[in-house]
């Protein structure tokens, strides 16, 4: 029987992300009555949003739409993790 890894928080600029068992989660409140979101993301990703708040603003839009631009705009297929 395999013991569960121990779930783990790391907190951001207004985002929260969790590992637990090797699959990381990013969520932030949102809308008029701050609704938690949450959406699965990458290590990549991960580890891009704790850099900075214009990297986690990027992975957040990727989160959400898939679609994320050179300069953090949506609207353009884009590798939330390319350079």
């Amino acid at each position: 029987m395999e013991i569960d890894k121990i779930k783990k928080k790391y907190q951001g600029d207004g985002f929260e992300v969790t590992e637990e068992n090797g699959i990381y989660r990013m969520s932030w409140e949102q809308g008029p009555f701050g609704v938690i979101k949450e959406y699965e993301i990458s290590k990549e990703n991960f580890e891009k949003a704790m850099k900075s708040s214009e990297d986690a603003y990027e992975v957040s839009v990727y989160a959400q739409t898939g679609f994320v631009d050179k300069m953090g705009r949506t609207g353009q297929l884009a590798s939330c993790t390319e350079d």
